[in-house]
């Protein structure tokens, strides 16, 4: 089946905007053409419908393209252990923040799974391991889990 010619305003038109295009692909080469349609019609102000964004992505091959597969899991989780008492099992676990004024901050809290309190933190602009040990050392010696307990980090 024949496609008709476009018209010399639609040609122009399309060429206008994907000059606006080419530049937000280039920075942000992972992005699809739902985010880039988002991107043109919220911070940029450009009224276009995600059809016609999508149409100049495939004929220019600028599509994302989906490299990840699915695999079905062959074996169950593994559940998680149970705290029965307190100071029996902690949990670590690490967030980003960003600050405007300061970049990317990394807040490390671990926590007392039986009674769900804050056990140590830290607070600092890298991550590092031993970053991970100060967020434990000040509660080590009197509240530490017994021999038998250990620390999880679970994502």
């Amino acid at each position: 089946m024949r496609r008709r010619k476009r018209s010399g305003s639609v040609v122009e038109r399309d060429g206008a905007l994907m000059g606006r295009i080419r530049p937000i692909k280039a920075e942000h080469p992972c992005w699809g053409y739902r985010r880039i349609w988002a991107y043109l019609r919220y911070r940029e102000g450009v009224v276009v419908g995600r059809n016609h964004v999508y149409r100049l992505l495939r004929e220019n091959n600028l599509l994302a393209v989906d490299t990840r597969r699915l695999r079905a899991t062959r074996v169950p989780a593994r559940s998680k252990p149970r705290a029965t008492e307190p100071n029996r099992l902690w949990g670590i676990d690490m967030t980003k923040i960003c600050v405007e004024s300061l970049g990317w901050l990394y807040l490390v809290v671990v926590l007392d799974w039986a009674s769900k309190k804050i056990v140590g933190w830290d607070l600092a602009t890298t991550s590092k391991a031993s970053d991970w040990l100060r967020a434990s050392a000040p509660r080590q010696t009197a509240n530490s889990p017994r021999e038998s307990a250990s620390v999880a980090s679970w994502n």
